[in-house]
């Protein structure tokens, strides 16, 4: 019984991880919202999240955020509306030894890392968006 809750556990996991790919950096989003619906719903999930807004073009589909803390460093956020899609990617630095470096936010590194801790942040935005997820290496 032991090993069928291992078994049963271990391919759940295995599941788990091949919707994602490894070193994903891209986030797609695709519903049945207006860019200008999107637009405005990204504005006000952002506000609510304490983002702040560097720059906005709603003519282009364009939101960039301003950086904001993490457990692990600073992040900030890409987004890209067109056509019902939302595209989101993300950079992230440690604050530490090169705070000017910025580093692509990816679904990659150890639990608690840096890189995985900006991950999470990121897919909790995206999971905030209602619509079908795909996660993309680019």
């Amino acid at each position: 019984m032991k090993k069928l809750v291992f078994l049963l556990f271990m391919m759940s996991e295995f599941l788990l991880s091949a919707q994602i790919p490894k070193n994903a950096n891209m986030i797609i989003i695709t519903g049945d919202e207006s860019q200008q619906a999107y637009l405005k719903q990204i504005n006000d999930l952002l506000f609510e999240n304490g983002y702040g807004i560097f720059s906005s073009d709603p003519a282009q589909g364009t939101i960039t955020t301003t950086e904001k803390s993490y457990k692990r460093g600073n992040i900030k956020f890409m987004f890209l509306v067109k056509e019902k899609k939302i595209s989101i990617r993300g950079q992230y630095n440690t604050g530490v030894n090169s705070p000017s470096e910025w580093y692509d936010v990816a679904n990659k590194g150890m639990k608690g890392s840096p890189a995985l801790e900006a991950w999470n942040v990121m897919t909790k935005i995206a999971d905030a968006v209602p619509g079908e997820k795909e996660y993309l290496v680019k």
